[in-house]
């Protein structure tokens, strides 16, 4: 239960913050959520791009190499 009134105020403090950042454009309701899901996109890219790079730092890694 608390789960999901957490995941239900984050998405409304993502809501209201999208909605500042855009506040002085007049965007459709419509343009808003398109704009919410290309940056939900575009986190998702960036948190894969790093945790790719961490996971080969520690594959690559001089630890990794000696337990092996």
């Amino acid at each position: 239960m608390r789960l999901y009134l957490a995941a239900a105020v984050l998405l409304l403090a993502l809501v209201a913050y999208t909605d500042c950042l855009s506040e002085a454009q007049d965007d459709s309701l419509a343009e808003k959520f398109s704009n919410f899901g290309d940056q939900i996109t575009e986190f998702g890219k960036n948190v894969a791009e790093k945790a790719k790079t961490h996971f080969d730092t520690i594959a690559t890694s001089e630890f990794a190499e000696n337990t092996r």
